[in-house]
Order: C-alpha cells, then structure tokens, then sequence
C-alpha cells in the first residue's frame, strides 16, 4: 500500500489535515485523507486550503489520493544534508578558532623523495573531533535512510 496521508498528518505549511471525506477508509485506525480534503495553514491568507492533488493511481471511491511520494522523499533527504552541511559548518568553524595557535609543520608538495610514511610506532592516534564525529553519524545515517528507501521500493516493485 502506498504511504497515505491522514487525518491529523501535519502539512509542509505546519499545519494539520483537519477534515476528511472518506470515514470508512482508514489506515492505522485513521481516515485517509483525499483530495479536495480540508487542511489548516498558518500562513497568512492560506487558513481555510484544501488538498488540490492526488495519486491517479490510487483511489478512494473514486477520488485521488494524496500520498508521500518519490518527490517528498528526495525533499526529506536533501533537507537533512543541508542541516547536516550547516552544523558541520559551524562546528568546524569552532574548531578552527579552537585550533588556531597551533603551529603545523608545512610539507614541501615539489620535494616528492621525503614522502613516506613514518613507521607506526611513530604515529599519533586518531582524533576524532566533533565536525570527524558528526560526519561520520551524518554518513551513517544517510546510508541507513538510503538502504530503508531501497528496500522500501524493492517491496512495492514486488507488490505490485
């Protein structure tokens, strides 16, 4: 079944689905909402909206049925990466400041004969700072997200 919208589900304005047509259809215990459905907004002018689109392919006594689809998906994804980019922005920015007395020794790029690795015992131990750490739970998460969508659609080909 694909992923429907109910009543109560909140709207991308922040608003809420308020009033649905179809009381014995339902999902969860919940009646689905159907186009031409009534939707509250908190933006000016838009407090009364109604739900103009909907799946042709999936119907409710005759009515299309709004749905959570490929699109709101890719918004969903790309809405996370740019928090993700703004939180690793800031918190590199304060690890620079945090960084910024140190002295780092400056490696010549022309002099290729001296690049060789030092023996291991000679290295430090990695650092993870917090930019490293929230990049790493950022890249993690993505993958998770990525490997449920996948599946997900794997399902619904299978379904039918």
């Amino acid at each position: 079944m694909p992923r429907v919208i109910r009543l109560g589900d909140p709207t991308d304005h922040g608003g809420a689905v308020v009033q649905t047509s179809a009381p014995n259809f339902k999902v969860n215990g919940v009646t689905v909402a159907r186009k031409g459905d009534r939707c509250s907004c908190p933006r000016d002018g838009h407090h009364d909206c109604v739900i103009i689109e909907g799946d042709e392919h999936f119907k409710v006594d005759g009515v299309p049925v709004p749905g959570i689809g490929m699109v709101e998906i890719v918004a969903v994804l790309a809405g996370g990466s740019l928090i993700a980019a703004v939180v690793s922005l800031a918190l590199w920015r304060i690890e620079r400041r945090a960084n910024h007395g140190i002295a780092r020794r400056r490696i010549s790029v022309l002099d290729r004969t001296r690049w060789t690795m030092p023996p291991l015992e000679q290295l430090t131990a990695a650092r993870l700072t917090p930019l490293k750490r929230t990049w790493m739970l950022v890249l993690r998460g993505y993958l998770v997200i990525a490997a449920g969508l996948v599946l997900v659609r794997i399902a619904g080909l299978v379904a039918g």
